[in-house]
């Protein structure tokens, strides 16, 4: 695998994307309107099979591969253009704010301080930019740090979950948060992690394939565990 030339516009990675957006409408979709116990219309009947592995789970992977994709994506970003902090920074900012909008126009005022995607790709975002010249190796052992660290911050820090700060880091039962820190941000620091390693180093086919061999296979026991 060779170097992935500056500035490539990556047609798979876009087809990826798109079908991450429709299927994330697709499951919400689903989700609010025929979902036991979630926001379902009272005249509305829940429709068999919803909540089955085959449904939320499989059509689920693809809502899962768009966060993958945003860190990949990122990643051609700062390749192509080569921002300054203050440049990251900025568009951190503003999508904060743009999450906060979204919020209120979304679900009123009540909701206007719910931490959703838009507030996690902001936080994301500005932490990989300060990580962005770490090499491959090290970017990998920090996703799998995210994955196994979770638990354990979640035990630690668990009875304080409705302080602000620690439900941007591990969310809470509320229902009103979503897009925690930790464990999501090992999805994005996955997808720039990827790219970055065919992208500036030279690893043999048969080293890519394993990567994607186990990336499903992991995906694979997760499905078969409910997780």
């Amino acid at each position: 695998v060779g170097r992935m030339p500056e500035g490539r516009r990556l047609v798979e990675l876009d087809i990826i994307k798109a079908l991450g957006v429709f299927f994330m409408i697709v499951l919400h979709v689903f989700v609010w309107w025929y979902a036991v116990d979630d926001f379902r219309a009272p005249d509305v009947h829940p429709r068999e099979g919803i909540e089955t592995l085959l449904f939320l789970e499989l059509i689920g992977f693809f809502v899962f591969m768009l966060p993958i994709t945003a860190g990949a994506a990122f990643y051609c970003y700062l390749t192509k253009y080569r921002p300054s902090l203050f440049s990251v920074a900025r568009k951190s900012a503003l999508l904060l704010v743009l999450g906060y909008v979204v919020n209120t126009l979304a679900f009123g005022v009540d909701s206007l301080w719910s931490w959703d995607v838009l507030h996690f790709a902001a936080l994301s975002f500005l932490v990989i930019f300060l990580l962005r010249n770490a090499p491959p190796y090290i970017l990998g052992i920090l996703t799998a740090v995210v994955v196994l660290i979770t638990p354990f911050l979640q035990n630690l820090l668990g009875k304080w979950s409705s302080n602000y700060l620690i439900i941007m880091l591990i969310g809470n039962s509320t229902g009103d948060h979503y897009w925690a820190f930790f464990p999501w941000f090992s999805y994005i620091l996955f997808g720039f992690w990827f790219l970055k390693l065919i992208s500036e180093t030279r690893i043999e086919r048969w080293q890519t394939m394993t990567i994607y061999l186990l990336s499903l296979l992991v995906v694979a026991i997760a499905i078969l565990r409910s997780e």
